[in-house]
This record gives structure tokens, C-alpha cells and sequence, in this order.
């Protein structure tokens, strides 16, 4: 009888490999890197240009999150260039 355990990547067709890669890639960058850009986009677009301490640190947390994005961008680039079926 065969165990039900989860497969080993090892044991995937290189079609099943490419695959999983796509959907690992896909929400990446649906989940984490769009979170952090659209995160970004609010910090900016709240900013009350008159307040400048406020708008500064506004600024300072959009320069975070779109860093995160740009390096989880670049994570991903990599482990696309990489693969190998």
C-alpha cells in the first residue's frame, strides 16, 4: 500500500516542476510584492505635504516597502533564472 504523504519535488516530471515553480512565482508576486507596492502607494498618496514630519515619515516607510518589493523581485528573477526541469 502506498504511503499518502506529500511528494518529494524530487519526485516530479520536470512539466510538474515548471508548474509548481509558475504558481510559487505567481503568488509571490500577487501576495507579497504587490501587498508592499500597493502599501507604498497609500503611504505616498496620504502624505499631507504641509505636515512635514509626518510627510517624511511617510516617505521613509514607502521607501521601505518598495525596497522589500524591489529584493523580492530580484529573489524571484534569480530562482526563474535558475530553474532547471
Amino acid at each position: 500500500m502506498k504511503s499518502r504523504g506529500r511528494v518529494k519535488p524530487e519526485d516530479h516530471t520536470p512539466c510538474e516542476k515548471a508548474k509548481l515553480l509558475l504558481e510559487q512565482a505567481e503568488q509571490e508576486i500577487f501576495g507579497n510584492i504587490s501587498q508592499c507596492v500597493c502599501l507604498a502607494k497609500l503611504q505616498i498618496a496620504q502624505m499631507e505635504i504641509h505636515k512635514k514630519d509626518e510627510a517624511m515619515a511617510r516617505i521613509g516607510e514607502a521607501c521601505l516597502l518598495l525596497g522589500k518589493a524591489v529584493k523580492d523581485l530580484r529573489n524571484l528573477a534569480r530562482q526563474l533564472n535558475s530553474f532547471q526541469p
